[in-house]
């Protein structure tokens, strides 16, 4: 009997040891995964950092050229206003002048 008890305890420690060994192999794959994960997570990081620097040079010329457009659009308001101006004094003029021929 004791032999018996011996075979069925050595059986049972050699599928121990295979679940043992299953068990690390499968640690190993999580360890992998995980590794390959936090790389996946980093270049997004980086990726996100960079499209974020883009971001703001693009919202800063973004704000340099609506500056730069709304100065344009008030010269380009005040000059025809100027001209408008000049050209009712002008036709004010020619009126003027044709009455005083008359």
């Amino acid at each position: 009997q004791g032999k018996r008890v011996r075979s069925q305890l050595q059986n049972k420690l050699g599928k121990v040891q295979k679940e043992a060994q299953k068990l690390d192999a499968v640690r190993k794959a999580l360890a992998e995964m995980e590794h390959e994960i936090f790389k996946d997570v980093n270049i997004l990081r980086d990726r996100i950092d960079e499209a974020d620097r883009h971001l703001a040079l693009a919202r800063s010329k973004f704000s340099q050229k609506e500056k730069e457009f709304n100065k344009a659009k008030e010269e380009l308001e005040k000059r025809t206003s100027e001209k408008d101006m000049l050209t009712t004094h002008l036709r004010l003029v020619i009126v003027d002048n044709e009455q005083r021929k008359n």
